[in-house]
Formats: C-alpha cells, structure tokens, sequence
C-alpha cells in the first residue's frame, strides 16, 4: 500500500510522462479529474494542491469523486442492506 502523497506523485508523475508535459505546464492546464472515493481519504486534493503549488479550493473544486463509483457504491450499500450510508 502506498502512502497519500506516493498516490498523488504517482498520478501526477503519469500525467507529466503520457502527456509530456513539465510541472509548470500541468499546472497552467490542469481542469478537472475524477477519482473513485479511495483518492479523497487519501487526501488527493490537499496533496494535488502542495505538489502543483495550485491553491487547495481550486483542487476541490476541480477534482470530483467519480460518478459511477459512486452510484456503484449506494448500489451495494442498498443491495447489502445499509442504511447508514
């Protein structure tokens, strides 16, 4: 398992590389993203913010959790009978 920031050096590393991009360049043109819930208790956001030197409000508005995780999610917590959630 790897730590919170590890998570968010490993996606921004594979953004600079795929995309070829420099750090300076992805931050100017980043928009958005989505992640699955896993990333948020992660801390992607706050991480994303430190390491792009980009403000964290602009992070949390522009990094979403995923739509189909997280309908997949209410489906199995209703399959499964959970309430709470």
């Amino acid at each position: 398992m790897h730590s919170q920031k590890v998570v968010a050096k490993l996606a921004i590393d594979t953004c600079l590389v795929e995309l070829g991009l420099t750090k300076a360049e992805l931050r100017q043109r980043i928009s958005g993203g989505c992640f699955d819930g896993q990333y948020f208790h992660l801390n992607v956001q706050r991480h994303f913010s430190e390491m792009l030197n980009l403000p964290l409000e602009s992070m949390q508005e522009s990094l979403i959790w995923d739509a189909a995780h997280r309908l997949e999610s209410v489906h199995d917590n209703i399959k499964n009978g959970k309430k709470k959630n």
